[in-house]
């Protein structure tokens, strides 16, 4: 979850972004993680843990995992924690535009089944599926990489030597996490359920968002804020293909590609997205309720923008506990 605050004129408006840390979008799973195993108190602290190491890059110990860069050079894990690349779901990203550098998957969905790349002559890589693109645009794709599945084993090699499934020695962008073996089961245990368990607001056809309003907005910041939102999720319906070659070097690109790469990937239909409005009443301390209320109705994927005069707090902690 990311939260960006800024005060306007004499209002205070606020804007979040939830990213669920389980992303569903990565399909495959067909049941949840929850569903598939009994959890007991030492699993779930064997999860926290490798979590805390997959975003923050802290050891159960409480000490910075050990990193090594290119050059050899050993830094502190904080700045090299998987989730800044990665993402909290596990996704994947690119970097950079024309010639930037593909950053695969890492979730147990991914990493535990074989996996291809494909690539335009004018970007390093993407994982999108020729299938689903009409013959035209298939005939400029190619295949550039097979990756075989990992294994608990193959996995610690790749953590600890940059050396994937395949025997083929990753990009040193990649770091090299140098972790003992305790720690290093704790991490691929974390990965095994990250993005394992489906998430609240997608079915096969749609994915819902929501976005959070207090009823004591004006009509004019109202419209100024929902315009521009309302307009991208309409658009959106309207967007039959992804072309990265039209989008390269523009602004929101690390995230864009994999994002609609991953929508594409079910089959031929594209989900549709849609947005509903929370709209809170009344003094803030009674907002927590309300949202709620509304999450149980209509649990959303993620809430997208928020504005109020009121103070964001139970927005907030709404949104931390929801994740």
């Amino acid at each position: 979850m990311k939260n960006l605050m800024s005060n306007s004129r004499a209002q205070r408006l606020t804007i979040t972004m939830i990213l669920s840390a389980v992303l569903s979008l990565l399909l495959g799973a067909t049941t949840s993680y929850a569903e598939s195993r009994e959890f007991s108190a030492a699993s779930q602290e064997a999860l926290r843990l490798g979590e805390r190491m997959y975003r923050e890059g802290i050891l159960p110990s409480g000490e910075p995992m050990q990193v090594s860069v290119k050059g050899g050079l050993s830094v502190p894990g904080m700045a090299f924690a998987c989730s800044i690349c990665h993402l909290r779901s596990g996704l994947g990203s690119t970097e950079g535009g024309e010639g930037g550098i593909f950053i695969p998957p890492t979730n147990g969905d991914k990493l535990f089944k074989p996996f291809k790349i494909y690539s335009l002559p004018a970007y390093n890589a993407a994982p999108l599926m020729p299938p689903q693109l009409d013959a035209k645009k298939q005939k400029i794709y190619q295949t550039i990489l097979n990756r075989p599945i990992y294994t608990d084993e193959s996995l610690a090699v790749a953590l600890r030597s940059g050396v994937d499934s395949a025997g083929r020695t990753m990009k040193e962008v990649m770091p090299r996490y140098l972790l003992k073996d305790e720690d290093m089961k704790l991490l691929i245990a974390y990965l095994k359920s990250l993005s394992s368990e489906f998430s609240p607001g997608i079915s096969d056809t749609t994915i819902r968002f929501a976005t959070i309003i207090s009823e004591d907005v004006s009509p004019e910041e109202l419209n100024a804020f929902l315009v521009p939102l309302e307009n991208f999720i309409r658009n959106r319906h309207e967007t039959k293909y992804f072309n990265p070659l039209a989008d390269i070097g523009s602004t929101g690109y690390r995230s864009r590609i994999m994002a609609d790469a991953t929508l594409k990937s079910s089959g031929p239909e594209t989900r549709e997205l849609s947005l509903s409005r929370w709209v809170l009443k009344g003094p803030p301390e009674t907002w927590r309720k309300q949202l709620e209320e509304y999450n149980r109705r209509e649990p959303v994927f993620a809430l997208l923008g928020g504005i109020t005069n009121g103070e964001w707090q139970p927005i907030h902690q709404f949104c931390e506990e929801n994740r």
